[in-house]
């Protein structure tokens, strides 16, 4: 079996500045694209970027809707705190970032891939977290709830939703076999170029 679908359906929910995280939603991933955050935007995280990761990853979308209008600075104050108080109680900040940095890899780091196709393509516009809910809604696998759905683990969201399109014809999703074969084919691609430049060079 492919290891996306193996890692979609398994939860990890570890504890970072001494707050247990929830599985990284569509809805935390929403929030801190809002947020500009250095996890989703340019930039690397500092430990004050992660502490406001931490903040906004320990809550569900119910408590997340308003934040982007009027939590934001209790947000930042939160986050300010816990790296004061973790740093006053001798805590290594290096471990807390890389435990942070691994649950954000776990949710995103293997998602599905699909072919991109030469065929012409209308531009998408909004962003792909409310493309992943509405696609959720539309199937009723969350039984037309919208706050079920933001809080839907982004890998799990992402490997339903290319589930959904398989089972409605779609044949862009491609597996470890087809990118196997790619990173074959491209490596015999590159050796033929080696070949044809070692020959110019010999003539």
């Amino acid at each position: 079996m492919d290891s996306v679908f193996l890692q979609a359906a398994w939860i990890w929910r570890p504890q970072v500045l001494g707050v247990q995280l929830r599985p990284y939603s569509l809805g935390h991933q929403y929030a801190l694209r809002a947020l500009e955050s250095p996890y989703l935007c340019a930039g690397a995280p500092t430990i004050i970027d992660t502490a406001l990761a931490v903040w906004v990853c320990s809550r569900a979308w119910c408590d997340l809707r308003s934040m982007p209008f009027e939590s934001i600075d209790a947000a930042r104050q939160w986050s300010q705190t816990a790296y004061r108080r973790f740093k006053r109680a001798g805590h290594p900040m290096d471990t807390e970032m890389a435990t942070f940095a691994a649950y954000f890899d776990h949710y995103t780091g293997n998602l599905p891939q699909h072919w991109q196709g030469s065929e012409h393509k209308p531009r998408v516009r909004c962003p792909i977290e409310w493309h992943l809910v509405v696609t959720l809604l539309q199937s009723g696998l969350c039984e037309r709830d919208l706050a079920a759905a933001w809080d839907m683990p982004v890998s799990t969201a992402a490997a339903l939703a290319t589930v959904i399109g398989e089972r409605n014809g779609s044949e862009s999703y491609f597996d470890e076999r087809d990118r196997a074969d790619i990173q074959e084919l491209n490596r015999r691609e590159e050796i033929e170029k080696v070949a044809q430049r070692m020959e110019s060079g010999n003539g």
